[in-house]
């Protein structure tokens, strides 16, 4: 299993996230625009998010879960994280985020592709899945650019401030992500 990756994209480049970006996450990821699709509430301060990325980089290294930084190339700071997590051996869930100052570009697009083409060409899996919040369709749709589909609903699937919330259950499997994006390859990647 890969214990570092850098992929880049024809927008971002994604690399593991370290202790030093939680000062620019806490502050895009204390947004509430931000918030309201995601399962996690955000950062309850800066400190309780350093010590979570430095934590991340020892799940790099049991090779189970992977955390990535978003960086736009003409702009590379921290602008949002995109985490593959291995829940079998031939199957894995991706959830991310990006920050809004950086909505709207390309970004996710590009990184669902990159993570993709990780999943199944250095994780081997069989598989991948995402869960979206019923109704955010910006979400579904950056997913479906990447072949990524709607294989149904799961009602009352998370809880979100109290509140029971349906997820749409996205996904992609090894044969129709060779058919599709199979021949995509990062400008650049660097796997150890």
């Amino acid at each position: 299993m890969p214990t570092y990756a850098e992929l880049e994209g024809n927008l971002i480049r994604l690399q593991p996230i370290q202790s030093g970006d939680a000062k620019a996450a806490f502050l895009l990821a204390h947004d509430d625009r931000v918030t309201r699709t995601l399962i996690w509430d955000g950062p309850t301060t800066q400190e309780v998010l350093t010590e979570a990325y430095e934590r991340f980089s020892g799940q790099w290294q049991q090779g189970d879960t992977y955390h990535f930084a978003i960086e736009p190339l003409q702009n590379p700071v921290f602008s949002g994280s995109i985490t593959v997590r291995s829940e079998t051996p031939k199957s894995a869930d991706i959830g991310y985020w990006l920050g809004f100052p950086y909505w709207g570009k390309g970004y996710m697009t590009d990184a669902i592709r990159l993570v993709t083409y990780f999943v199944f060409t250095h994780l081997s899996a069989d598989g991948v899945h995402a869960d979206v919040f019923a109704g955010n369709l910006a979400s579904r749709r950056v997913l479906e650019k990447n072949e990524v589909r709607f294989e149904g609903v799961l009602a009352q699937h998370h809880v979100k401030q109290g509140e029971s919330i349906d997820a749409c259950r996205m996904v992609l499997g090894r044969k129709e992500w060779e058919k599709g994006l199979g021949g995509f390859r990062p400008a650049i990647e660097n796997i150890v």
